[in-house]
């Protein structure tokens, strides 16, 4: 493993973790203290099965929204299987189809929102790993968005939209664990709230609705002189509103963000600041539709929430973040995270996987995660060694 530290200088403390993620976060070395046989680490498989379910969402901008929802089964109750997530061979997981839920107790909730034309499963090996660590991660299809459906003349509508999507998802899925007929049965309190992560016009939506309000000044000012639909609806929703400048989509009930490859941060203006949960941000040091120097830093450097953490994937491009690069070749195409000059995509989602899961836990509480996390407010950057 080599690690390239950018930005601030750290203290012992800061290369002391630094450290420890080299010797351990991402290879196969137990960490922190405790009884090592009960505790699992954020790189380990997990100690249950990973099930899985799809469900439907009816959202108040009046559209139905298919949910894609992984979950912890306990270990004996079930086995997991190759599961294709569609029609393409390329999207196989392992899990267990609708089995029922280990939530003897509530399990953290983690919400993810999909790319610009994207899918709700794009990332399903990270869910599947979340999963097996005892999370229930839930994952709408943005409609009028995804890869299915994408409507182009409506992106900048979306901006006022997806942050709906994910929270109303999350008020469905607290329906879900209220029913003693579905395998969710008593996996979400919802006084506990949840989690959000995302991926390119996803990481967007985990800022909104973390706490980021639009600046609706900017989106009009793109909007100038185009009669596209979505402008449309950004100039109705302006004249509804004089006089205000924000739109706040923000849910309360977060308290924690990931954004992954974190696009459009300049519909943000300079609100930034206003998200006050802690926060992970990751980069991929290849990408080239959202780069590190005019959208992964620029995110990060508006930010003042603490822990903070910037994460720069090395050999990672844009695609990278998700399972779809063999599908993308299959198609005969290639770059931005996929083919030649690339990391493993698979590689770089164990590493991804594991950062998540460490800051997830770290923020829940538990010390030895936080030695798989690079220091607060710093730049690391991961790369296998060669």
């Amino acid at each position: 493993m080599r690690i390239r530290m950018m930005g601030p200088t750290f203290g012992l403390g800061g290369a002391l973790a630094v450290a420890m993620v080299a010797m351990g976060a991402m290879g196969g070395m137990g960490c922190g203290g405790g009884d090592s046989e009960t505790w699992v680490a954020p790189d380990d498989r997990g100690d249950h099965l990973a099930g899985t379910l799809l469900d439907w969402v009816d959202v108040s901008r009046g559209e139905s929204l298919d949910l894609q929802v992984w979950y912890p089964v306990d270990v004996g109750t079930g086995m997991e299987q190759t599961f294709n997530y569609e029609v393409f061979a390329a999207t196989e997981g392992q899990v267990v189809e609708e089995g029922t839920g280990a939530c003897d107790t509530p399990r953290p909730v983690v919400m993810f929102s999909h790319g610009n034309g994207g899918i709700n499963y794009q990332t399903y090996t990270m869910a599947e790993h979340l999963a097996r660590h005892g999370y229930v991660v839930a994952a709408p299809n943005h409609v009028l968005n995804t890869a299915f459906d994408m409507e182009d003349d409506l992106r900048r509508a979306m901006c006022l939209w997806r942050p709906g999507d994910i929270s109303e998802s999350f008020d469905f899925l607290v329906g879900l664990s209220q029913d003693p007929e579905s395998p969710l049965y008593g996996c979400v309190d919802p006084s506990a709230g949840y989690a959000v992560m995302g991926h390119s016009f996803g990481a967007w939506t985990t800022l909104a609705v973390s706490g980021a309000p639009l600046d609706m000044r900017v989106l009009d000012t793109e909007c100038e002189g185009s009669t596209a639909e979505e402008c449309e609806i950004i100039r109705a929703w302006i004249a509804d509103h004089p006089g205000q400048d924000l739109l706040d989509l923000s849910d309360d009930r977060i308290w924690a963000a990931a954004p992954l490859a974190p696009a459009w941060q300049e519909i943000f203006g300079d609100n930034l600041p206003e998200i006050q949960v802690p926060i992970l941000v990751v980069g991929g040091e290849l990408d080239e539709s959202t780069t590190w120097a005019d959208a992964v830093e620029p995110t990060y450097r508006g930010l003042t929430a603490t822990p903070r953490y910037l994460v720069e994937l090395e050999g990672a491009g844009h695609y990278s973040f998700t399972d779809f690069c063999d599908i993308i070749l299959m198609l005969g195409w290639e770059g931005d995270g996929c083919g030649p000059g690339f990391r493993p995509v698979q590689d770089v989602l164990v590493t991804l996987s594991t950062l998540v899961t460490a800051f997830l836990e770290t923020v829940r509480g538990d010390p030895r995660a936080a030695e798989y996390l690079p220091p607060s407010e710093g730049i690391v950057s991961f790369a296998q060694q060669n």
